[in-house]
C-alpha cells in the first residue's frame, strides 16, 4: 500500500480513526493493513515517528452515538491537501468518488491546524496494540450462505 511503501522510505503517518469503527472495522482488511504498517515501523529505529495513530468519538456538537470521525484527509510532507469522500483503499479507485487536490498554501495551513486539533482531542492507540489487532478470517461459505439467507429472511418481513 502507500501508507507501507511511505514507512519504507522513513515517511512520519499520523492517522486518526472513528474510535468506533477502528475497534469495529467495516472494511475487512483493515487490521492486517494497520497490522503491517505497525510490524514495517517497528523495523526502524523510531518507531513512533514512522506510525501514530489516534482514535476519536466527536462530540464537537454534543454527545450522540451516530457521530463519527468521518473525514478521509490528506495532508502531504505539508504541500499536498487532498480530501473528499473516498476512503484509502482499493476500492475507492472503482467507486465513484469525490476528491479535492490542492497546493494553496492557506488552504494547506488550515487543513494543517484543524488536523492538529483533532490530534490533540484523539485518544492514543499503542503500538502495541496495534502489533495485536486481530486477523481477517475469511468466512466459510456456509458462513456466508446463512448469513445471505437470514438477510433475504429479514427483507420477506
Amino acid at each position: 500500500s502507500v501508507q507501507e511503501h511511505a514507512i519504507r522510505r522513513g515517511v512520519s503517518n499520523r492517522l486518526v480513526f472513528d474510535r468506533d469503527k477502528f475497534w469495529n472495522p467495516s472494511c475487512v482488511m483493515q487490521n492486517d493493513r494497520l497490522r503491517t504498517m505497525a510490524e514495517l515501523a517497528s523495523e526502524e529505529p523510531r518507531p513512533d515517528e514512522r506510525l501514530q495513530v489516534r482514535v476519536l468519538k466527536p462530540s464537537l456538537y454534543g454527545p450522540g452515538g451516530f457521530n463519527s470521525q468521518h473525514s478521509k484527509t490528506w495532508i502531504l510532507d505539508g504541500e499536498l491537501y487532498v480530501d473528499g469522500s473516498a476512503n484509502f483503499t482499493g476500492q475507492s479507485t472503482r467507486n465513484e468518488e469525490s476528491v479535492l487536490a490542492t497546493r494553496i498554501r492557506s488552504v494547506i495551513h488550515d487543513a494543517t491546524s484543524a488536523f492538529n486539533d483533532v490530534w490533540e482531542t484523539a485518544t492514543e492507540v499503542p503500538m502495541y496494540r496495534l502489533l495485536a489487532l486481530p486477523e481477517y478470517q475469511q468466512r466459510s461459505a456456509s458462513q456466508s450462505a446463512r448469513r445471505s439467507t437470514s438477510l433475504s429472511v429479514e427483507k420477506r418481513f
